[in-house]
């Protein structure tokens, strides 16, 4: 078995084509299938991937529960492919190096998750478990009772950033059988469900694991979480000093302004 892509978008701007284009090509080979999470769907677009799901979910909880949308995605299609791992790209999210050479390769049965960190390191200062936060910590704290009184699990809970998951088979195969509502945010959940079934998890190394660190505020230039849009100039300027992973990127690229070469020593 072989490792595949997940492709995660929207709707049907041309520059999701761009993007699922150069995907492809610094990933010749691999298996590249369409999870779209919109509301209407040009057929057209269905000839980039090599499958093309549409998800049922609520758009909202389908944008901000990973987890729960690849779960569905594994029910109706994911289950009767054979991969050992998914990469789990979102539209906006580009690379410039082969996507195995920008991550590290797992091991078998391993997810990766980025920016991989102990929840206690940052709950106090962050917009999902922080008390009074504008995101209501009430629904994290629900979540924790659930799986205490139903899986015994108590702790100790961890945090990721959502781009650039990379998903094992297994963890599919475990989530499949849990029992979880939609509560909360996948940034937490990702990392609860591996710990719940006992899963190995390791990071993809695209963000600092010291989320308020000066290394973090350097890095959310060109990686974020906040909508913090990375321009194309921006972008090739970065691509220039060897850096290889952005998000979020809304606008075209010019291909020839990338960089796309494989440079020693480059960093995502």
């Amino acid at each position: 078995m072989e490792p595949i892509i997940i492709f995660r978008y929207h709707d049907c701007r041309n520059v999701v084509k761009e993007h699922v284009s150069l995907l492809r090509r610094i990933n010749p080979g691999m298996a590249i299938h369409g999870m779209f999470g919109g509301r209407s769907l040009k057929p057209e677009l269905a000839y980039l991937f090599d499958s093309n799901y549409c998800l049922k979910l609520d758009g909202l909880l389908a944008w901000k529960n990973l987890d729960i949308a690849v779960l569905e995605w594994y029910r109706n299609l994911g289950r009767e492919l054979n991969y050992t791992h998914a990469y789990v790209v979102e539209w906006d999210l580009i690379f410039l190096r082969a996507i195995t050479a920008v991550m590290p390769v797992p091991a078998p049965g391993e997810s990766l998750l980025t920016g991989l960190t102990d929840l206690a390191d940052i709950a106090d200062k962050w917009v999902w478990t922080a008390e009074g936060s504008r995101q209501p910590s009430i629904y994290w704290r629900a979540l924790k009772r659930l799986v205490e009184e139903r899986y015994s699990f108590t702790g100790p809970y961890q945090a990721c950033r959502g781009p650039a998951t990379v998903l094992s088979r297994r963890f599919f195969e475990a989530y499949d059988k849990l029992q979880l509502p939609p509560w909360c945010h996948d940034e937490l959940r990702l990392p609860l469900i591996h710990a719940i079934t006992g899963l190995a998890v390791g990071d993809t190394g695209l963000y600092p694991r010291s989320w308020f660190s000066a290394a973090s505020s350097e890095r959310e230039k060109y990686f974020n979480t906040d909508r913090l849009e990375v321009t194309p100039e921006s972008l090739y300027a970065a691509a220039s000093q060897g850096l290889v992973a952005f998000h979020p990127v809304y606008q075209h690229l010019d291909e020839a302004r990338c960089d796309l070469h494989d440079p020693e020593g480059a960093s995502p």
